[in-house]
């Protein structure tokens, strides 16, 4: 085809109309400018640029978008719900810097005790509300029955408590009385023999053996008449040519508190409580009355023994040791006794001392609240604390000698900032929460080891006395910030729980556990004896504290969400009521672990400490389930709690939930209880 002759043409271009305003203006049908779109509404209000244009960040106050033409409705009633926000959350969109601190230190008039702010006393007894005090009050009211109880159990037993007299010095005839009640020489052979290889010493070693065993032979006489007997009784006690009958003290409190024995006589418990209030200018001579205050504080075997049980006392003696201590340059061995005049053993021992001393003074300071009663000035804190510097050569020593200086840098410095005046920074709270929990997830075991409860293993007993103590940190610290912070969250709530509960689940274990290993590691003693046997009676002293301030931490944090309208309805901030409800349920599980092992409980029926326990758990569970069965009555509606968190309780519901506590048997409770340990 011939294409030659056609006309050449091109593509045509087709011609864009032109828009006189833009896509956003076209859309809203606006009269557009070409320039930022504005408004009508912004122009009326002079804005300079339109707020729903994209360089709007919804940044905006009320104030602004109200500032020309505002709607005083709208106005009022976004101000009620931020009034209502803040009231209901008060911590809400707040910055944790700027969180003051506000506790305050309780004392207690009864004891004349001032408990400072890391004490549970002092933590539950700040700002209480209707629910906590009725529970405190139901609770200490319970104890006092219990108290008569056990005062007239020991005015009919052989021991009852002693008085004593503060005669200085220990007249003549005290030793002569004291060799009367002693056993044989063979068994108290038998009873040092038997610490030495104990658990106990093992965890401690403050107390030399051989050194012991030399002081027993050379002062403990045998008398003449005794000599072709079979047992031999002892017939004079000789102190010591330096006058140090501190190691003398030491081997009669051994005899004490050993299994072995059936009771303390009055000369004993006389002459260890002389021993005890010596002047300072006498046991400020010798490292071996702290190793006595040591033994003293650790076995609560000799205050079960005597139906004592003085917290307060046992404080004192703290306070004593950590004043010797000092006095006695224990804070730089190896300046001070380093001398040759001290065997390798020894001067191993001296060292614990104050490691043991540091770790009572802290939890003293947990426990009382009360400073730190050996400050860094007295030390060199870079070599008490330096985990490369080992106190003793052994494998085992070397785990353990990490782990006890980590812990006691950590809590020192925690105590020391948290029960000053003014109280810890809420800022701080956050960072020494991170390093109690570093320590426990780097040092020590996983924590299924410590709590599983299908085994008898016996796990260590610094592991155990580190772990209840770090624990029983992370609650208080938890629990500090809703009480002495008033910052109120579902994640706080959930902390105090899951610590609360996994000090119970704990302790509860490590006493079954020590049940369980004495029955193959002292076969003889668990047939023949029916009260505690040495591992039993060491894990009762390592969790007798924890355990009773977990349950009043526990308790005195649901309480105080009940009250403050934190469970009645759903929001994200607050735990609700089936789930604080489950939690006691699972506590009151484990304990009853514990309460229907028959044997284990008739075992630790003269553990003054853990009846105490048991009653408080018993009381802390009944008085929940008479909350539960008002609950309905009891709370009233969220707008009167908005109103006045005073008056957050239905009246009639009150009156119904107090005559419900009022029918209370108190005698029954106590009887019951004690029945458990028979």
């Amino acid at each position: 085809m011939d294409i030659s002759g056609r006309k050449h043409s091109s593509n045509p271009k087709r011609r864009r109309r032109q828009f006189k305003s833009c896509l956003f203006c076209r859309q809203r049908k606006l009269k557009c400018d070409h320039n930022k779109p504005i408004c009508q509404q912004c122009e009326k209000r002079d804005f300079k640029k339109c707020l729903y244009t994209e360089s709007f960040n919804y940044d905006i106050t009320a104030d602004e978008l109200f500032e020309k033409y505002p709607n005083v409705q709208l106005v009022e009633q976004v101000t009620k719900l931020q009034t209502k926000l803040e009231k209901e959350n008060p911590t809400v969109d707040r910055d944790i810097t700027k969180l003051k601190f506000c506790g305050k230190q309780y004392l207690d008039r009864e004891q004349m005790q001032l408990y400072g702010y890391s004490a549970v006393k002092c933590m539950t007894n700040f700002e209480q509300n209707f629910l906590q005090k009725t529970y405190f009050d139901k609770r200490d009211s319970i104890l006092e029955i219990y108290n008569e109880h056990k005062h007239s159990r020991v005015r009919n037993s052989k021991n009852g408590q002693y008085p004593l007299d503060g005669i200085y010095p220990i007249p003549d005839d005290t030793l002569a009385n004291v060799c009367k009640d002693l056993p044989s020489y063979e068994q108290i052979e038998l009873c040092l023999t038997d610490y030495f290889n104990s658990s106990l010493n093992d965890v401690l070693d403050v107390v030399d053996k051989t050194k012991i065993f030399d002081v027993f032979n050379d002062c403990f006489i045998v008398g003449p008449e005794s000599e072709h007997k079979l047992l031999r009784n002892i017939s004079a006690i000789i102190i010591p040519n330096d006058y140090n009958i501190f190691q003398v003290a030491i081997i009669i409190f051994i005899i004490a508190i050993s299994p072995h024995t059936k009771y303390v006589s009055l000369s004993i418990h006389y002459f260890l409580s002389k021993i005890i209030e010596m002047p300072i200018s006498t046991h400020n001579k010798y490292f071996e009355y702290c190793q006595f205050i040591i033994l003293r504080c650790t076995c609560v075997s000799y205050d079960n023994t005597l139906n004592v049980f003085d917290k307060i006392y046992r404080k004192q003696l703290v306070e004593k040791l950590c004043h010797s201590c000092i006095d006695l340059g224990l804070t730089d061995v190896d300046m001070f006794y380093s001398n040759g005049s001290y065997s390798e053993s020894e001067l191993i021992c001296i060292k614990k001392i104050l490691y043991w001393t540091l770790l009572l003074d802290v939890h003293n300071a947990l426990e009382f609240g009360a400073s730190i009663q050996i400050p860094d000035e007295c030390m060199d804190v870079n070599v008490v604390f330096d985990v490369n510097v080992a106190i003793c050569g052994k494998v085992v020593n070397k785990r353990r000698n990490i782990i006890m200086k980590e812990f006691l840098r950590i809590m020192r410095s925690v105590l020391n900032q948290f029960n000053k005046k003014g109280g810890m920074p809420r800022c701080n709270i956050s960072n020494q929460t991170g390093a109690i929990k570093n320590l426990i997830d780097t040092k020590l075991l996983p924590m299924k080891f410590y709590t599983d409860f299908d085994g008898a293993v016996m796990t260590d007993p610094l592991d155990l006395i580190v772990l209840g103590m770090l624990i029983e940190m992370l609650v208080t610290l938890n629990h500090a910030k809703k009480v002495y912070y008033h910052e109120f969250s579902s994640e706080i709530d959930k902390e105090i729980i899951k610590y609360s509960y996994l000090q119970i689940l704990l302790n509860v274990r490590a006493i079954i556990s020590g049940h369980k290993v004495d029955k193959f590691a002292y076969p003889d003693l668990s047939r023949n004896i029916e009260d505690e046997t040495p591992h039993l009676h060491m894990s009762l002293r390592i969790t007798q504290t924890c355990l009773e301030n977990a349950v009043c931490h526990f308790y005195s944090s649901i309480l105080n969400d009940f009250s403050s309208n934190t469970m009645a309805h759903d929001d994200n901030h607050h735990m609700t009521l089936i789930e604080i409800n489950d939690c006691v349920i699972q506590i009151q599980n484990i304990f009853d672990t514990l309460f229907t092992d028959e044997k284990l409980m008739h075992r630790i029926r003269h553990s003054e400490c853990f009846i105490i326990l048991c009653i408080l758990q018993n009381v802390s569970s009944k008085f929940w389930m008479e909350i539960m069965q008002v609950q309905q009555e009891l709370y009233t509606d969220v707008d009167d709690v908005i109103k006045d968190s005073h008056t957050s309780y239905n009246t009639d519901g009150k009156t119904a939930f107090l005559q419900n506590l009022d029918a209370w048997d108190g005698d029954n409770i106590v009887t019951d209880v004690l029945h458990m340990f028979r």
